[in-house]
């Protein structure tokens, strides 16, 4: 995956769709953790100049506690409902890191 191979300190992350207040789709990197900020920072760059700007994360969620299914896998549905509420709180990704 192109993310952990740029920044393998960032350890449990992903990219999920998620819908902002205008109702439209907008992919959230959520990452499980603290990482350093600059870590988070180079993933975007890297991100911004590998894959279409449709792709490129509109919003970074930390999770502190990564919700997870009942067999341990994260839940993507869950993660999904904190990545809306995520965009329609939005700010431009160079300007908060959500916590």
């Amino acid at each position: 995956m192109l993310i952990g191979k740029h920044a393998p300190a960032l350890g449990a992350c992903f990219v999920v769709p998620g819908r902002d207040a205008a109702g439209e789709d907008r992919p959230v990197l959520c990452v499980h953790g603290r990482p350093d900020e600059h870590e988070v920072n180079r993933v975007i760059e890297v991100l911004k100049r590998e894959v279409d700007s449709h792709s490129v994360p509109a919003k970074v969620l930390l999770l502190d506690d990564l919700p997870l299914t009942p067999n341990g896998k994260p839940n993507r549905r869950a993660i999904a409902q904190l990545a809306d509420l995520a965009l329609r709180r939005a700010q431009p990704v160079e300007d908060s890191v959500l916590c």
